[in-house]
């Protein structure tokens, strides 16, 4: 699963934010992220690039808070029971309505999404918190990160 294939199923089923950062690119940024954490976790790898691309669908502006990620879930259940009817929906969306919560877990499939959007705060000028990453290759890409900016 391509993170195109993703997108152009989500085609018209979904009003992105048209914020520069939480719009599309930061969608798009998560999947791949999560995706990659995801294969190194040994969690599914297109549930989590398709969570990664659904976590911030509902959002509607750039505030912070939790509603965004409550009201992404919401909108994912529907869509991902209708279009990927073999992904754990419950999980997937669980995934997606504690994103902004501020917790780690032991699951490789929620710490793909949780750690992949916790790595993309830089973008926004946020400071990574490495012990609020759940996987080990989430910690991986923070450290090389960080230890390209010395």
């Amino acid at each position: 699963m391509s993170l195109e294939q993703i997108e152009k199923t989500f085609e018209g089923h979904i009003q992105y934010c048209k914020s520069a950062l939480h719009g599309i690119s930061h969608l798009r940024q998560v999947s791949l992220l999560a995706g990659k954490i995801a294969s190194a976790s040994g969690a599914d790898v297109e549930s989590a690039m398709v969570a990664g691309f659904l976590h911030d669908a509902g959002r509607t502006d750039d505030f912070g808070g939790n509603q965004h990620a409550l009201d992404s879930a919401i909108l994912a259940r529907p869509l991902l029971i209708r279009l990927y009817p073999h992904i754990d929906a419950d999980l997937v969306c669980y995934a997606i309505a504690r994103h902004a919560d501020g917790m780690t877990t032991d699951d490789p499939l929620i710490g793909s999404l949780w750690d992949a959007d916790r790595l993309e705060l830089k973008r926004i000028g946020r400071y990574v918190r490495e012990d609020l990453l759940s996987t080990a290759e989430g910690k991986r890409i923070f450290r090389v990160a960080n230890d390209d900016n010395l």
